[in-house]
């Protein structure tokens, strides 16, 4: 049997690190997610979502009831 895995989260990275109740709280976890991520070596691969803040499509989900196909 084979374990029950998540494929993909089906998230945007901006809602994944957001707190409802806190929204500066979510803007300083982005902030710093992508701080860390321009600070390490290498050349950086910046999501375009992110790049343009892109949240999730709920209203997309709620009327058609399907995950969007990327």
């Amino acid at each position: 049997m084979a374990a029950q895995v998540p494929y993909e989260l089906n998230i945007t990275y901006c809602d994944a690190l957001s707190d409802p109740r806190d929204s500066e709280l979510g803007l300083r976890r982005f902030l710093c997610s992508q701080a860390l991520m321009l600070a390490f070596r290498g050349i950086p691969a910046v999501y375009i979502h992110s790049l343009l803040g892109t949240p999730n499509d709920t209203a997309g989900f709620k009327r058609t009831g399907e995950k969007p196909h990327h």
